[in-house]
């Protein structure tokens, strides 16, 4: 009998954005073409929950835990935890994360300070190769967008100066994608988009020169970019 391949598995969680933005749920708002197109060509949840916020958000989601079970404070994920990324792996899965981590520390010094770098890092999280935002604890946790901040497996990437986070974060994930296409791979890609800071897109008029400045009027670009 031959066994059967395993299938490859892309998991894109998008953070902060709510389904009244999209066309397939009805939104009228913002264009979300490519997004519709998923949600035809694929299956819809038409009855589904999800948190407000963006860590808690993704500690259920990576955990199938709900919040009450596992809940340590903002910024963190339980290191005790098993997430899907160490299930994936001994399933015999390559696995990778790309985008926003943020669950190993939040950094204000005022809030729960008794948590500042008690979470769980990238590399202990089930992943073989990871391209993060805030992937440690660093007091000025950097851009996501424009210019990020961003670390990989071999530390701090010293080549993002001029570049867009979510650009870098989707080509890294191609990368992997191509680099392991003849084995199984578990791709998880927690977006930085829509999350504020509401800043420009590469799309958004007079984006070099205002690329480092918020404004809320930006969520429409984010939400169309993403």
């Amino acid at each position: 009998m031959v066994e059967q391949r395993k299938q490859n598995i892309i998991l894109i969680l998008a953070d902060d954005l709510g389904f009244e933005c999209l066309g397939c749920y009805g939104g009228k708002s913002y264009n979300t073409p490519n997004l519709d197109a998923m949600a035809a060509s694929g299956t819809q949840f038409t009855h589904a929950y999800a948190l407000p916020l963006c860590t808690p958000t993704r500690t259920q989601i990576m955990t199938g835990k709900y919040n009450f079970r596992n809940w340590k404070a903002f910024g963190i994920l339980d290191p005790n935890e098993k997430t899907f990324g160490h299930y994936m792996q001994h399933a015999g899965y390559k696995t990778c994360i790309t985008g926003k981590w943020q669950l190993w520390s939040y950094n204000p010094p005022s809030f729960e300070p008794e948590w500042r770098g008690k979470g769980m890092l990238p590399e202990n999280a089930g992943f073989d190769e990871f391209f993060l935002w805030h992937a440690g604890h660093t007091e000025d946790k950097g851009s996501r967008y424009a210019d990020p901040l961003i670390f990989d497996n071999n530390g701090l990437r010293r080549d993002t100066k001029g570049k867009y986070g979510p650009d870098l974060y989707a080509e890294y994930l191609l990368d992997f994608a191509k680099r392991y296409q003849n084995q199984p791979f578990f791709i998880y890609y927690p977006m930085a988009l829509t999350h504020g800071p509401f800043m420009p897109t590469p799309d958004s008029p007079g984006w070099i020169e205002n690329r480092h400045k918020g404004n809320v009027g930006n969520f429409k670009c984010m939400v169309e970019y993403a």
